[in-house]
């Protein structure tokens, strides 16, 4: 049987949800990647309710790393009547400070509050967590594959344990600033209840709107917090695709370079890319060690102006007839469709923003 993999980049203002579909006909598996912000929450949830029910479970719930535009949703929807809405999550893949613990203790931590969050709900609500890993951290080892249940292939390729071990430190520093002790499950939800915006649907708090002015963003990302992403491949059959999160480039050059043989690259049908196409999250000989032809860009644009407009042109110059995914019609997009800037570019907006 044919086998498919498509994914949907959902509206998630200047973040990131991802809701990935993969199967082969006899058998079908089902991602979240992340949640996006608290003010787009609602396109999240109208989106998973929309799914027949008999699609609501979904082999893993990724949360690539603690940024509120990644994860404030998740701790949102982890909030509602999960069983009386019919979603479920077989797995929950998440380094918390359990994690980064493991990591400091074998010797083999911006949105730290929402870390604390989100370990305090699995933990309350007893959900799997890290399973795959033997409730260990989620760490790049893409020579040790990862065979999901309805067949598809993990490979991971961010955070390294330096990256790791290197938010730790900061997180645990803002926690204790806050006044309480991370890992307090009790303290860690009563001090959520107070938190008016991210509260379950039910309890709507008061929209943001997300849009700060556009800021400069040309030099390397130095952010702890996306230094720790979970950056992964999966592949069904013959068709793969990168989850980078908001990982930073030299973690994946360096990955890549331990994963490949000298001089071959990594064939990919679809890299969503970096940070929401972050120029410092971006460095052209990424493209030496990968061939691929699909760019997804998952942001609109109110949050530093992503995607940069070199980070664009490097795709474009770099790769014949690149096709170019975006999630929202923006400046920073829309520019793309005139063949004086984007040559021969092939671009796809909203309503083609499921890639397959």
């Amino acid at each position: 049987m044919t086998s498919f993999l498509e994914v949907e980049m959902l509206p998630a203002g200047h973040g990131d949800a991802l809701l990935v579909r993969y199967g082969d006909g006899a058998h079908e598996g089902r991602l979240l990647i992340d949640g996006g912000p608290s003010y787009t929450y609602k396109n999240l949830l109208a989106r998973l309710l929309a799914l027949p029910l008999d699609e609501r479970r979904f082999e893993v719930l990724v949360v690539t790393h603690i940024d509120g535009d990644h994860i404030d949703g998740i701790i949102r929807l982890l909030q509602e009547d999960l069983t009386g809405l019919g979603i479920s999550f077989d797995d929950v893949w998440f380094n918390g400070t359990e994690q980064m613990d493991q990591v400091l203790a074998a010797d083999d931590a911006l949105g730290e509050n929402q870390g604390e969050y989100m370990q305090a709900l699995i933990k309350h609500l007893g959900l799997p967590w890290n399973k795959a890993f033997g409730g260990g951290p989620v760490l790049a080892r893409p020579s040790r594959p990862i065979t999901l249940a309805a067949g598809g292939t993990v490979r991971v390729f961010s955070p390294t344990k330096e990256k790791l071990l290197s938010l730790l430190g900061r997180w645990n520093q803002i926690v204790a600033a806050e006044g309480f002790a991370t890992g307090t499950t009790d303290d860690v939800l009563a001090r959520l209840r107070t938190d008016k915006r991210l509260r379950a649907l039910g309890e709507e708090p008061d929209a943001l709107g997300g849009d700060k002015a556009a800021q400069s963003d040309k030099s390397p990302d130095s952010s702890l917090a996306n230094g720790s992403s979970i950056a992964f491949t999966l592949e069904v059959g013959r068709r793969t695709v990168l989850f980078t999160g908001d990982a930073h480039v030299d973690v994946l050059k360096t990955t890549l370079d331990a994963y490949l043989t000298p001089g071959s690259q990594l064939r990919l049908d679809a890299l969503k890319m970096p940070h929401h196409g972050s120029s410092g999250n971006w460095d052209a000989s990424l493209l030496d060690r990968i061939e691929c032809k699909n760019f997804l860009f998952s942001t609109n644009g109110s949050f530093f102006g992503h995607p940069d407009s070199g980070t664009i042109e490097t795709v474009i110059s770099e790769v014949d007839e690149a096709h170019l995914w975006f999630n929202y019609v923006t400046p920073q997009t829309i520019r793309w469709l005139d063949p004086d800037i984007g040559e021969d570019a092939i671009v796809h907006f909203p309503s083609g923003n499921t890639f397959r």
